[in-house]
Formats: C-alpha cells, sequence, structure tokens
C-alpha cells in the first residue's frame, strides 16, 4: 500500500514538472517568434507617450512623426492591440484634446477675459467629447489613480469647452488635481484658478495665481478678471488700471480698459465709466451688447444725444 502512494505521488509530480515545462517552452516560443511585433508595439507606445507629455499642445510637434493624424491612426492601434491598457486610452484621449484646442479660435483665457465663449466647430465639439470618453475609459480599466493631473485638467477644460459637465462637476474634476503648483502650461493655470473662483473658492483661486507668480501683461489681465469675478472690485481696478499703465500690447490695453469701464459701469460709476469707454467703443461698432451699455450709459447721464448714437433698438 504504502509504495503504491509513493509512485502515485511521484507521478503527479512529474506530470506538473511536464505541465511547467510545456507552458515555459510556449511561452518562450512565442515571445521569440513575435519578438518584432512585440518590440515594436512597446517602442511605438513609449513613443508616442513621450510625445503628448513633452508637447507644448502644439500639432506642429508632430510633423517629424508623421503628422498628428498618423499619431492618432497609431493610438487607436494601440487601443485595438491592448484594450485592456488604460494607457492606450490615456494616450488618445490627450491627442484628441490637442487636436480639438488646436481648432479653437482662441484658448481659455483670451475667452476669459472677453467674457465670450467661443462657438465650437463640429470638429472641435467632436474630438472633445471623444477625449472625455477615453479619459473615462481609463478610469474605468486603472481606477481613479489612472489619470494623472494633466489628463484631469484636460478632461475639465474638454468638458468646460463642451458643455459636456455642469460647473460643479467640472470644479470636482479641477479639486481632485493633486498638485496645482506644478501645472505647466499658463492656460491650465488661467482654468484651474477660474474654475476655483467661479465656484466660490475665490480666496483659494485668488491664492493661487499669486503663488504661480506669472508677470506677463496678459496674466496680469487675468488676475484683474479673476478679482471681478470674485467680486472683489476694489482690487479688481487696481488691478485693470496697473495693467492700462504697463503693458505695450494695444489689445491688452484694450481689454482692460473696457473691462474697467464695465466694472465702473456695473458699480453706477457711470462718468468714470464713460470716459474709459468712449474712446474703445465708437458708435459704429458691430459689438451690439457694448453698444447697448453705452446707451444706457448716456441715458443715466442724462445725455440723450449720445444715448441715440448707441441705439441699436430704434432707428436713428
Amino acid at each position: 500500500m504504502y509504495y503504491k502512494y509513493r509512485t502515485k505521488n511521484k507521478s503527479n509530480r512529474m506530470l506538473k514538472l511536464f505541465a511547467v515545462i510545456f507552458f515555459v517552452s510556449a511561452a518562450v516560443f512565442f515571445a521569440y517568434k513575435y519578438r518584432t511585433q512585440l518590440m515594436f508595439w512597446k517602442s511605438g507606445f513609449n513613443k508616442l507617450t513621450e510625445i503628448v507629455s513633452v508637447s507644448e499642445r502644439d500639432t506642429s510637434a508632430y510633423e517629424k512623426n508623421g503628422g498628428i493624424q498618423s499619431a492618432l491612426q497609431k493610438a487607436a492601434k494601440f487601443r485595438e492591440d491592448d484594450p485592456m491598457n488604460p494607457e492606450a486610452f490615456i494616450v488618445s484621449a490627450k491627442l484628441s484634446f490637442i487636436v480639438s484646442e488646436s481648432l479653437l479660435p482662441r484658448k481659455f483665457g483670451a475667452m476669459f477675459v472677453n467674457s465670450k465663449k467661443d462657438t465650437l466647430s463640429p470638429e472641435a465639439a467632436s474630438g472633445f467629447i471623444a477625449a472625455i470618453k477615453y479619459f473615462r475609459k481609463a478610469e474605468a480599466l486603472g481606477g481613479k489613480k489612472a489619470l494623472d493631473d494633466e489628463s484631469r485638467i484636460m478632461l475639465a477644460k474638454a468638458s468646460y469647452y463642451s458643455d459636456y459637465y455642469p460647473a460643479n462637476q467640472i470644479f470636482l474634476l479641477i479639486d481632485s488635481i493633486s498638485e496645482p503648483l506644478m501645472i505647466r502650461y499658463k492656460d491650465d493655470i488661467y482654468f484651474y484658478a477660474q474654475t476655483l473662483v467661479v465656484n466660490g473658492a475665490v480666496q483659494r483661486g485668488m491664492d493661487y495665481l499669486v503663488k504661480m507668480n506669472m508677470k506677463d501683461s496678459f496674466s496680469k489681465l487675468v488676475i484683474a478678471k479673476s478679482f471681478a469675478e470674485g467680486k472683489q472690485f476694489t482690487d479688481a481696478i487696481s488691478s485693470y488700471k496697473e495693467v492700462i499703465s504697463e503693458t505695450s500690447d494695444s489689445e491688452i490695453k484694450k481689454t482692460a480698459s473696457i473691462n474697467l469701464g464695465l466694472l465702473y459701469f456695473s458699480q453706477s460709476l457711470y462718468r468714470e465709466a464713460a470716459d474709459i469707454l468712449e474712446p474703445f467703443v465708437l458708435p459704429q461698432s458691430e459689438d451690439a451688447d457694448l453698444k447697448a451699455v453705452m446707451e444706457k450709459l448716456f441715458i443715466e447721464l442724462k445725455d440723450p444725444v449720445k444715448a441715440k448714437l448707441y441705439a441699436v433698438t430704434e432707428n436713428k
């Protein structure tokens, strides 16, 4: 009986050993057979990830590698080859975002200081929505930690541009960024701060802008506008005046002057508003909203002649 038991136990061990040898041999065989394809996939994926991480969001950066459309095609192939890898979807999401943002007439910062959100082209809109879905797929596959801070701000901006999520959900995305001081691009910095400000975290948003220590005229214009959005009007007026006095850029000076004039108007400082707005908003202006403000402004100043010049609702 003991002899039979030992023989059976030895046979089982031998079977297990042969099974292990078989599977290891098969793995080695297939790895060797498909080594070229595997190395190409790994190399291509790493290169594409590197391009996305270092690009200045400029599609021309992809020209030496076949262009942005080629990169998108490679990303689609990576998703097809490894559909359970969150990184494949993150690469596709980032590329889709970069392409779509490049199609905008202007980026967030310019929209913000001019108080006008641009209408998206169908191509840009579909690209942003694709980016959102790819990011969410990556998150579903890899969990919350699958998205790095840059992915989160891209997801938030894509949602803002496309109106995919409401403001409170975009705020939650921004609030989940772990190291905001490491955000690399100025337009992302503006977006991060303004999302905080417009959702009630005014002091936090303003403190963040101060910490980022941006001294150029456009950044100072963003800061002034942020004070105004946060209803810190004294600081806003002071900041607008600083931009106007310091900048040599005519467009920045004009935008700061118009914003300051509109702020004066909202605070019923009509004479101050008229003095600063009149040189920049002419009666022949095509901006109906600004002309309507000028009309109301001169009505308040009891100047019917000038009010009529700016009238947009009646024949002159």
